[in-house]
């Protein structure tokens, strides 16, 4: 699974092609959208993505997921 954790505008105008939107600015609405998805395995890969290093957003989201239970979670830069 891969993550766009730009704001939705920027994910609208082109993101990783199936990736999913969960930006930072908006997580507790987004994560909503994606949590069936993303919760039906905690242990799958996920690779969190932003805007370019250094990239914040990334790394809490990372943090968030982490906190939540799951293990398998990289940043792509």
């Amino acid at each position: 699974t891969v993550l766009d954790t730009r704001p939705r505008i920027f994910y609208g105008l082109g993101h990783v092609p199936g990736a999913l939107s969960l930006p930072r600015d908006d997580f507790e609405v987004a994560y909503a959208a994606v949590k069936e998805r993303l919760e039906s395995n905690l242990a799958q890969p996920i690779v969190i993505y932003c805007g370019g290093p250094p990239c914040e957003s990334s790394l809490l989201v990372r943090n968030a997921l982490s906190s939540m239970g799951f293990k398998n979670l990289s940043i792509f830069e």
